[in-house]
């Protein structure tokens, strides 16, 4: 329902719009792709890095564990230390070298991304709250009203499907 609202206000005020930048017909902003993208690249970036740790083969199983000591270390140890006090058995692993290109490209695709995410945020301060308080304060007052209805209904659809879920 909103959906046809929405049309119905872009075809009478969104030519109000036009004039600029990164407000759209409908007043939402029109350049958000930046914010989804690294959105992606923190989540793509996390799990690079994760991907990226060291892991030992645990002696009690087949899985994987990680290279951390184990919260209840055995009473016995098999290995005992030799005369110059070292120990010989636990030697720590060094990451391969793909876990290294994984940890680097995971850096590189976390720091690019909250780059991203704080240009989202200087553009939407610096240009499109000031264009949209413009491009508000020049609606009608009929378009105000709209605008309102639409954002209401919006948010009671939004309501609807997350109960909906439950």
């Amino acid at each position: 329902m909103s959906s046809l609202l929405t049309q119905r206000f872009i075809s009478q005020y969104g030519n109000l719009a036009s004039r600029y930048n990164y407000v759209s017909p409908d007043g939402t902003m029109s350049k958000q792709l930046i914010f989804f993208l690294a959105i992606i690249g923190i989540v793509g970036g996390i799990i690079l890095i994760s991907s990226s740790r060291i892991r030992r083969k645990s002696k009690h199983t087949s899985k994987y564990a990680d290279e951390y000591p184990d919260e209840y270390p055995d009473e016995y140890p098999d290995e005992y230390p030799d005369e110059l006090g070292e120990n010989p058995g636990k030697k720590p692993k060094k990451r391969s070298l793909l876990q290294k290109i994984l940890l680097v490209i995971g850096i590189l695709v976390l720091l690019s991304s909250f780059t991203g995410v704080g240009y989202y945020g200087f553009i939407y301060f610096t240009k499109y709250l000031p264009q949209y308080q413009e491009w508000y304060s020049r609606l009608p007052n009929n378009a105000v009203q709209d605008l309102a209805i639409l954002k209401g209904i919006s948010k009671l659809e939004t309501f609807n499907r997350n109960n909906l879920r439950k």
